[in-house]
């Protein structure tokens, strides 16, 4: 939602600036085009303050568009001609459900065939609501233990370093219970850190780390936690990804190899099961330094000649290919991916994704 919320923004800033280019000064004259909300509590709902404007021209206008930055904030207008020397109101609401923390929208105001570009802005800071348990912890364990999460993502760790992420964990029942874990399948680079035992009613942290410090390895890994709770084994577990990488920080700025995958996505078109689809790919070095193939990964019924350990020269490129065997099971678009992990810092792991229209 934040992303879209962003992508919104810099639209509507775009847009304002490339419409508001060689206009003349509005003649719609705001008494204020900002208001301070202060803090407001998320629990008691919905804010809305009134702006006042005048219509200083020698013509009437009418408001044609506002447009808002977020759904959170709404504007109510009339759309009535505003007479020379007349005054209207904007009236916009502000939901703080949900949106913690420190706000600032903007309200984009069109009217006189365009003419006249006017911007409200609003902002303050909203006390969040007091969140029940069962919100913080959603996921049920087994005997009253919660956790605030099932999915960690590391991204990418560089050889020589380690990487920590925590799970939120909560004891909803009335007694002590004993935890452990059972990471499948077994991993020498994945530890699990935590109390051995959680008091009836405390919450706390579980730290899960991928140590490389004295690892040489490359590539994606996708573990498992399983907690075992009062000697249990709960049915629910913790997935955990990671990609390790070549430890950049010797790399000296504009020395650095630089991948490009030319297709990055192919679509075969119509194929049937079974079907054998090859494409020859262009691997290129746009950087100063040997590109190195580290790693290499690809999903059922992709295949490929490029091999682990290829070092391809600054500036020169190599052509390989890669098949897609539409499996006997595939419906619909199949898509196949395969993964190279490298030593460009930029982006270390590039997917290629081969796709087709299953008949």
């Amino acid at each position: 939602m934040k992303r879209r919320s962003i992508i919104l923004q810099i639209f509507l800033l775009f847009l304002w600036l490339g419409n508001a280019t060689g206009q003349s000064v509005s003649t719609m004259q705001f008494e204020d085009d900002r208001w301070d909300f202060g803090t407001i509590k998320e629990v008691d709902g919905i804010v809305s303050h009134t702006f006042v404007f005048k219509n200083t021209g020698n013509k009437p206008f009418v408001i044609e568009e506002v447009a808002v930055s977020c759904g959170c904030t709404t504007p109510e207008f009339s759309r009535a001609p505003i007479l020379p020397g007349k005054t209207g109101q904007i009236k916009v609401s502000f939901d703080p459900t949900d949106r913690p923390g420190a706000f600032n929208k903007e309200i984009y105001i069109m009217s006189n065939g365009r003419a006249n570009r006017n911007t409200l802005t609003i902002r303050g800071e909203v006390i969040p609501r007091p969140r029940s348990v069962e919100e913080d912890y959603p996921f049920i364990m087994s005997s009253g233990m919660r956790f605030n999460t099932l999915s960690l993502n590391y991204r990418y760790v560089e050889q020589g370093k380690l990487r920590s992420m925590t799970i939120g964990y909560a004891n909803t029942s009335s007694k002590a219970v004993s935890l452990g874990f059972d990471i499948l399948p077994e991993n020498p680079y994945l530890t699990v850190s935590a109390p051995k035992s959680i008091c009836a009613g405390c919450r706390g942290e579980i730290t899960v780390t991928y140590d490389f410090r004295q690892a040489k390895i490359w590539g994606r890994m996708s573990d498992r936690i399983y907690p075992v709770i009062d000697g249990k084994r709960a049915s629910l577990s913790v997935s955990t990804t990671v990609t390790a990488v070549d430890n950049f920080s010797t790399m000296e700025d504009g020395t650095a190899p630089r991948i490009r995958l030319e297709p990055s996505f192919h679509h075969f078109g119509d194929a049937r099961r079974g079907d054998r689809l090859t494409r020859e790919i262009k691997l290129t070095n746009e950087g100063k330094s040997p590109l190195i193939i580290r790693w290499i990964d690809q999903t059922h019924g992709v295949t490929s000649n490029l091999r682990t350990g290829t070092s391809i020269a600054p500036g020169q490129s190599i052509r390989f290919t890669v098949t897609l065997t539409v499996p006997d099971t595939a419906d619909g678009t199949y898509i196949g991916t395969m993964t190279l992990v490298t030593n460009d810092p930029i982006r270390p792991a590039r997917d290629l994704r081969l796709a087709a229209s299953i008949r």
